[in-house]
């Protein structure tokens, strides 16, 4: 009754929390462990505040039912059934932009990123017994070290693998996206998605009188669908289940049909595992033989050019929404409605977005100038984390809270809904103190090139930060220490803006091992460590002042970077929690030993909540036998302030002379003994990693696959309207893989086989296919020896053996076809380049490489005198980290796979006891290949005669080589080709020459008009180009007339033909004269052109340069900027023109003794004349001659 009840809060509790408008009638639990949950969504709104490029829109199950044998888990089945699964995915709709939504969301990201890393993290390990530990080295305490298999394969998931009943029905998972298609000719929507028509997983069967355990697994109907489609997102509840379910009940289109929208056609797939489970003698389950065989029958892929043009412009969409996001925080803030902008403030925030940009490590390939840039920054930012940690926690966005509404805050500050930060350009300018960093420079102003604009900004920083954004909410006063503290946490939330979540995430796990090692030295230091060695045992006894009800597991461990015990789970009862659970330690008296560490949870499906932690110090608990103490922890949350736990320990020293004598064996005991009422009610949890347990371990894994028949099509533009779709298809026979793995030797056997594989072209103008490649060759005599055949095998201390054999291959060329198929990709390919530049990812920079490392590499070594132990022959030797900034640099871009590389096993011992393992032997067999030309057969469908046929024989080769040896390629007889180093060298080398002969082509061959070159050679080079030009202008003329022509031909309209007849009127040759035709009056053509006079005026003002021309009818005025606003005068009315003559104008700004520059003309009906000086008097004789001609 008690694990009903307790099954009941969990599941009320998840539906609560997770679904959408939550019906208590859709739930129904049974004392049977039954538990159903039909007609329900899922919530999005916590996904959505994280502003991701593709949104969860809806997440609907028609119906959930789970059976948990709650009394018989490790025998009795655990059903699962799932139906109608519907997922609607697309790009965001309504994204939030505003400062506020920003820092959740990046925060939310970076929080994320850094569970992710910490989860994929590998395990600290304890060193074994009997094995020396120098002090000048960081090691976590942890379990002892096991083989991987026997950490994947513990016996509750060996009772899960065997007992899981999983039954899944009708999924369908669909991608709309709306926007991407803009960008195209015809804006459209597309849809893609992925379909599901069943799986079924089995429990497993015995085989009667073994241990052999067979578990099955089907799947049918799995499909991927691209199409052109409305978007259902807007739809009603029911028109969006019924366009969900219409894959299922509509039949699937033809093969090759203009309907046929799949990308991958429906398939179905085979899977059954064999385990062989003996039982250990205490009496856990563990497997020591596993086969998993796989088999799909077949398997058709259709590329077409649609779903490559759609999948280029989604990805650059992507590309689009995340540059969008970034540096945001920093966009200048409007004045509001009607006020003005400072764009002086937006010039800047551009500059600086750009040369940020440029210095994005995932984004960008690295340079050496970026990557110091990088490491600068990365030096400054662990500094300021290193300061400001202890002053930051985690704040509750609301009261519901869930791992996506929490956020950092600083620890004094009020809750409130704001970014804690401006978004102004201010707050990493200044000089941080030499106390913080070494390298403190303003960012901007030292690392990124913005110098010039850093003065203007710091100036204005005091007005920006405070009109900008508001001042958090500080409960109480903060002291000067917290004040620069929160100065420096500003700062760094700037920074954080700067970059991607991921990179963020893995600078804070970089300051958070440096915190580490830092206080691992001063621990080692002052000796405020455990130095003694024994067996520590603690007990929590139980919780009380809980204020809410929970689901609680601890988790503990020695040393902020010892593996973790995670202790059983224990629901709260009123306010208070009985844990009764125990853990033992094994001390051995290192550095690292400085605390335990308690951390308190609550489950959650996903991300468990954090609800507080606990130290107690290891050196005063291992000073005596045994304590009992009440602890307060330090809750992440104020609604679970206050709780307090009882924790029991007992420490038993390694040694047989000792001063401390232990009343109780463990802290087990103790409780027993102490508090029996707690002990008697629950049944006591021991934990413990020490347990001598026989454990069997894995010692032959086999994986087996066979697909019937791979096919896929690349599907070109369509040239006719009859017959099929003009495609290439490729078609592998009777694909299998084999792979024997033997964990305990780690040695290892694979092979690969395809039987046959053919190559077809289907062209659209006929309705048969040609063969392009097939292989075996068909002859009278069929042969069953497959095409290809690719065996490797590799043990411990022996060389890599590979062997590859090919069968005969004929290849039929049909060079108009292949022709055609090459222009169609040659005219893709400023597509084909946007695609593979979004598709390739850029590699992370050296900043981040440091973040990958295990803590061993980071922790740098303390003073100590112990020597390093002496490598074994199997380990890698030990290698010696440099302190100047030249080795950090070596380090950053050194291959070290070879320091995480597991020792292997113990090998049998060769002759001469030499290890091969780094030796490649490689035997490659080539059959013969057969190539042909057929002649032109448009008409006929029997297969075209065959002009030409070149036999390439077959060959038998062996390259023998490896990692840092030379290579050698070899036949029977002879020695083909030798290289003096292994393949990454010579690949280097020719690497390097590329450069070289690059260099050349573009820097060092001189062109055709250089000044070395003689001047005839410059003479016949130009005339050959211009002679090639007027070549291919003529076949364009010829081209344009045939259209012109006949536009209906080519379906173009007859009034679009317009410019192309002035196109080949305009390539026309043109005659060009010797000499000028004579003019009557020079001037007058230049009038006709535009001259520059400079006009007085009668009023005011000083005299301005006029642009004076004429038409036929009209002359006109007009200032130089402005043509298109002349003063026109109607040439009719133009009575006279005067030189010398004084005008009231040209009296008030003019003088007499340049009177005979000045021209006047008079015309009918104006106030006054108008009045031009020109240069000289030659010039203005000539105009006024000129414009008198005009009188009429």
């Amino acid at each position: 009754m008690v694990l009903e009840s307790f099954l009941a809060k969990i599941v009320n509790k998840f539906c609560s929390r997770f679904v959408k408008d939550f019906k208590k009638e859709n739930l129904t639990i049974s004392l049977s462990g039954d538990v159903c949950l039909s007609d329900f969504e899922l919530k999005t709104d916590e996904i959505k505040d994280l502003q991701l490029p593709v949104e969860l829109k809806s997440f609907a199950v028609g119906k959930l039912h789970i059976n948990i044998p709650l009394t018989h888990l490790s025998t009795q089945s655990i059903k699962v059934d799932v139906t109608d699964v519907y997922v609607l995915l697309g790009t965001p709709s309504d994204p939030k932009w505003d400062i506020d939504a920003l820092y959740v969301s990046e925060q939310s990201k970076i929080f994320i990123m850094q569970l992710l890393l910490d989860l994929f993290a590998p395990p600290p390990v304890a060193p074994q017994h009997g094995t020396a530990i120098p002090s000048s080295v960081h090691v976590a305490h942890g379990p002892p070290k096991v083989s991987a298999s026997a950490q994947m394969f513990t016996p509750s998931v060996v009772a899960i693998l065997r007992n899981a009943s999983i039954a899944l029905e009708r999924v369908h998972v669909r991608f709309e996206d709306g926007l991407s298609g803009l960008s195209l000719d015809a804006p459209t929507s597309f849809a893609l998605g992925c379909t599901i028509k069943s799986v079924n997983v089995l429990p497993s069967t015995q085989t009667i009188g073994t241990q052999d355990h067979v578990k099955s697994a089907k799947l049918n109907g799995l499909a991927i669908y691209f199409k052109k489609d409305a978007l259902i997102e807007k739809l009603s509840k029911e028109a969006q289940r019924a366009a969900f379910r219409a894959p299922f009940d509509a039949p699937a289109p033809a093969t090759g049909s203009k309907d046929d929208v799949y990308l991958l056609e429906p398939l179905s797939a085979d899977v059954s595992v064999q385990m062989t489970l003996p039982v250990a003698p205490d009496g856990s389950v563990r497997p020591t033989h596993i086969g998993v065989k796989l088999t799909v029958p077949d398997v058709r892929v259709n590329l077409t050019h649609a779903h490559f043009t759609y999948l280029g412009s989604f990805l650059d969409g992507v590309d689009r929404f995340d540059r969008f996001t970034l540096y945001r925080r920093f966009k200048p803030k409007d004045a509001g409605k009607g006020g003005k902008k400072n764009w002086r403030d937006y010039w800047r925030f551009a500059i600086a977005a750009v040369l940020i940009d440029l210095n994005d490590p995932v984004r960008r390939r690295p340079t050496w100038r970026s990557t110091l840039n990088l490491v600068l920054v990365g030096l400054q930012y662990t500094a300021i984390r290193r300061k400001v940690l202890p002053y930051l926690i985690r704040q509750p966005m609301d009261a519901d809270h869930h791992f996506l509404q929490y956020r950092e805050d600083f620890k004094h500050n009020a809750p409130h809904a704001h970014a804690p930060y401006d978004q102004a350009l201010s707050l990493t300018i200044h000089k941080l103190p030499a106390s913080i960093t070494a390298f403190g420079d303003g960012i901007y102003a030292g690392v990124y090139g913005l110098a010039r604009i850093a003065p203007a900004v710091a100036a204005t920083a005091k007005s920006t930060t405070t009109d900008v954004r508001p001042p958090e909410p500080v409960t109480p006063a903060l002291s000067s220490t917290e004040t620069e503290a929160k100065e420096l946490w500003h700062r760094q939330l700037c920074i954080d803006a700067m970059f991607r979540p991921v990179v963020v995430a893995k600078l804070r796990a970089l300051a958070v091992r440096q915190v580490d090692h830092k206080q691992l030295t001063a621990t080692a230091i002052a000796k405020d460590h455990n130095e003694r060695k024994g067996v520590l045992t603690v007990t929590l006894v139980d919780a009380t002042s809980l204020t809410k009800s929970m689901h609680l597991f601890p988790k503990m461990k020695i040393g902020r970077k010892g593996a973790a015990y995670t202790g059983g789970l224990v629901a709260t009862d009123a306010n208070n929690a009985l844990f009764s659970q125990t853990f033992e330690f094994h001390l051995q008296g290192t550095a690292n030993e400085g605390n335990v560490h308690m951390h308190l949870f609550d489950k959650w499906p996903m991300f468990s909540q954090f609800v507080g932690k606990f130290r107690l110090p290891l050196a005063a608990l291992t000073s005596q036998p045994h304590t009992d103490a009440v602890y307060t922890i330090e809750a992440a949350d104020p609604k679970t302030a206050g709780i307090q736990l009882r924790v029991l320990t007992v420490f038993h020293l390694g040694t047989s002379s000792s001063s401390l004598e232990a009343t109780y064996k463990t802290s087990l005991a103790m409780m027993e003994a102490t508090y029996p009422e707690q002990y008697a009610k629950k049944t006591h949890e021991w934990h413990s990693w020490y347990t001598a347990k026989e454990a069997t371990t894995l010692q032959t894994l086999s994986v087996s696959a066979n697909i019937g028949s791979i096919k896929v099509a690349l599907v070109f533009p369509k040239v006719s309207t009859k017959g099929q779709l003009d495609h290439i298809l490729l078609q592998l026979d009777k694909w299998r893989y084999q792979l024997i793995a033997y964990p305990m030797q780690a040695a290892m056997k694979q092979s690969f086989a395809i039987a046959r594989i053919d190559v077809f072209h289907f062209v659209s103008a006929d309705t048969m296919h040609k063969q392009f490649i097939q292989g075996p060759k068909v002859t009278k005599s069929p042969t069953l020896t497959p095409f290809l055949q690719l065996e490797t095998s590799h043990a411990p201390k022996e060389p890599l053996q590979i062997k590859l054999r090919t069968s005969e291959m004929d290849i039929v060329l049909d060079i108009p076809v292949i022709f055609r198929h090459v222009l169609s990709i040659i005219e893709k390919t400023p597509e084909i380049t946007s695609f593979i530049t979004l598709l390739s990812g850029p590699v992370y920079t050296a900043l981040t490489a440091y973040a990958a490392e295990g803590a061993d590499s980071i922790a740098a070594p303390a003073t100590s005198a112990t020597p390093l132990p002496p490598t074994s022959p199997t380990s890698p030797p030990v290698k010696k980290r440099s302190n100047s900034i030249f080795g950090s640099f070596q380090k950053i871009f050194s291959d070290d796979d070879d320091k995480l590389a597991v020792p292997l096993p113990p090998a049998p011992a060769l002759a001469d006891d030499k290890d091969r393992s780094a030796e490649v032997s490689m035997s490659v067999d080539i059959g013969a290949v057969y190539v042909s030309i057929p002649s032109v057969n448009e008409f006929k469908k029997a297969d075209a005669e065959r002009i030409v046929e070149i036999t390439v024989p077959g060959t038998k080769l062996h390259i023998h080589g490896g990692r840092g040896l030379p290579t050698e390629v070899s036949t029977n007889t002879q020695s083909l080709a030798t290289m003096t180093h292994d393949w990454a060298w010579v690949l280097g080398q020719f690497e390097k020459i590329g450069l070289v002969l690059s260099q050349q082509l573009k820097h060092k061959t001189k062109p055709f008009y250089t000044k070395e070159m003689a001047s005839k050679t410059k003479v016949q080079r130009l005339e050959y180009d211009l002679h090639e030009l007027e070549k291919q202008l003529a076949h364009i003329r010829c081209v344009i007339r045939d259209v012109v022509a006949g536009p209906a031909k080519y379906n173009i309209d007859e009034g679009d033909c317009d410019t192309l007849r002035m196109m080949v009127r305009d390539m026309q040759p043109k005659k060009v004269a010797l000499a000028p035709a004579p003019t009557k009056s020079p001037y007058l053509a230049l009038l006709q052109q535009g001259m520059t006079l400079l006009k007085h005026h009668v009023h005011s003002g000083e005299p301005q340069w006029r642009l004076v021309w004429i038409t036929e009818k009209l002359l006109h005025v007009a200032k130089l900027a402005d043509r298109k606003k002349a003063n026109e005068f109607p040439l009719a009315t133009l009575q006279r023109v005067t030189t010398g003559e004084m005008t009231p104008a040209l009296e008030r700004k003019g003088s007499v003794k340049d009177a005979a520059k000045y021209v006047a003309l008079f015309f009918k009906d104006a106030d006054a004349p108008l009045s031009f000086e020109c240069q000289s008097e030659e010039v203005s004789t000539c105009v006024a001659a000129a414009l008198q001609s005009l009188v009429s």
